[in-house]
């Protein structure tokens, strides 16, 4: 049996195939999600890394459907990343690509907020109860978490029925690639403590990182790949991002999270105009009222000015 093991270094991608081992980075984003890159990048650096994938974009499965249907001969794991309504990230894989596209308009597509990629409505409880319904893993990505509003074990302590949900896991996200190394670490003696399989994923914002972090098993099909994990038989292998190594994606998370600002902003806007228009309906002339209202219409009107 293969002994499940997490090492905190560098995957070795070429001898881990060398071995006869499948390396696959379980923890990814496309530009589908909060992130930039393209699905063919993603698709040339896995052929180049010689690993398989899960792209689990946020609450979308646009991305990895592409994936696996332009690219037949590479090993594309159907999954995506929820956040449930307590802002807890679940990652979620199916065995088929017709099951993850049958539970997605089911249960996520029309239950997601404006910005697609924060929280949907669906509660931890509900999405282990629908889950249950399909053949499926599901693992916490990074349980442990700054701040701690995106971690999972902070919003399971807090539910009524956190044992329920707690057996309801298949795995555990031990090393995740975007976050701290003393997390990483809870997250594996968390996993050792309830028992679960454990995977780790890059958490790949930008095209660098990804296949940072693998989850080693022996197998060569999705199903092969997902009986691992689920019977304890992988092991994670990799490191967390730089510092430094971290600027560009946070860069890129924000500019794509910007995207849905401007309606909130323009809201605020005409609030703040129609405040400023009572005031100045009480303190000035006519005329010179009439001329500060000019001034903030044209001001407006520049500001959300279509390109």
């Amino acid at each position: 049996m293969f002994r499940q093991t997490v090492l905190f270094q560098k995957p070795q991608h070429a001898l881990l195939h060398q071995l006869g081992f499948t390396s696959l980075d379980m923890h990814n984003h496309s530009m589908y999600s909060d992130s930039v890159t393209r699905i063919q990048t993603i698709a040339k650096r896995m052929r180049k890394l010689q690993m398989g994938i899960a792209l689990t974009d946020h609450n979308e499965i646009a991305g990895n459907y592409v994936l696996a249907k332009e690219n037949p001969d590479l090993l594309v794991v159907p999954g995506l990343e929820i956040t449930t309504k307590e802002r807890a990230h679940i990652l979620t894989y199916f065995y088929t690509h017709d099951d993850m596209k049958d539970f997605f308009q089911k249960y996520v597509k029309d239950v997601r907020a404006q910005n697609p990629n924060f929280a949907t409505s669906i509660a931890l409880q509900q999405l282990c109860d629908y889950a249950a319904g399909y053949n499926a893993v599901l693992a916490p990505a990074h349980p442990f978490a700054i701040p701690s509003m995106f971690s999972f074990v902070h919003a399971v302590k807090k539910h009524p029925a956190s044992r329920q949900i707690i057996d309801a896991l298949d795995a555990v996200e031990v090393i995740c690639g975007g976050n701290l190394r003393q997390m990483n670490k809870n997250a594996a003696q968390w996993a050792e403590k309830f028992d679960k399989g454990i995977i780790g994923g890059s958490d790949s914002h930008a095209i660098g990182s990804l296949g940072s972090v693998v989850t080693i098993a022996h197998g060569t099909t999705v199903a092969e790949i997902l009986d691992a994990i689920k019977k304890k038989q992988t092991a994670v292998v990799g490191t967390e991002a730089k510092i430094y190594q971290r600027t560009l994606p946070y860069t890129i998370i924000a500019s794509k999270h910007l995207s849905y600002v401007p309606p909130m902003m323009k809201s605020t806007c005409i609030s703040s105009y129609v405040f400023t228009k009572k005031i100045l309906s009480r303190q000035m002339s006519v005329e010179k009222l009439a001329k500060q209202r000019a001034g903030l219409s044209n001001g407006i009107s520049r500001l959300f000015k279509k390109r």
